[in-house]
């Protein structure tokens, strides 16, 4: 192949990667989203249900608690998952931030700055932004298995909670 079909190719999966990535972002901030809306949904009917009076069995308050501790872990997780995701964002922007300013510099572009700076502030960014994009899936992870989990210990427990008392 010759230079110009490689770069055509290589600019084809480029564009690629960058239609690939933003939906990922975009799926990842509906599924926060959905679980966030789910769990408050789920939370409020489970308190209404249970009228938050705990039962007296040692099981069954066992199985309550365990249910409003792990939906109120997964709301809070799903907090925890926007805020971190604020900041890698912030972290993106510095990077492609510098990023530009060391193309400016290799280009003679801009002389104001010191390139050894600049590379090793990229360097720092590139590491933080994938330790919060790491931190991101985790924080995703929990917040949908402690939903899951939570609606499941809350499911039964409502059915055998109203199968004691009806």
């Amino acid at each position: 192949m010759d230079k110009e079909r490689l770069e055509d190719k290589q600019k084809a999966y480029n564009d690629r990667f960058v239609r690939w990535q933003q939906l990922t972002t975009a799926q990842i901030s509906f599924t926060n989203n959905l679980v966030l809306g789910f769990n408050l949904g789920f939370l409020g009917f489970f308190v209404t249900q249970s009228g938050l009076a705990f039962s007296c069995v040692c099981w069954i308050f066992t199985l309550q608690v365990f249910a409003l501790l792990s939906l109120t872990t997964s709301f809070f997780t799903g907090i925890l998952l926007v805020i971190n995701r604020l900041n890698d964002f912030r972290k993106t922007t510095q990077l492609v931030k510098y990023r530009k300013k060391q193309f400016e510099i290799e280009h003679n572009l801009n002389t104001s700055s010191n390139i050894e700076t600049v590379k090793s502030t990229i360097a720092m960014l590139k590491t933080e932004a994938n330790r919060l994009g790491k931190i991101t899936w985790i924080l995703l992870n929990w917040q949908i298995w402690t939903f899951l989990i939570g609606a499941i210990l809350g499911v039964v427990f409502i059915a055998i909670a109203n199968n004691q008392c009806g």
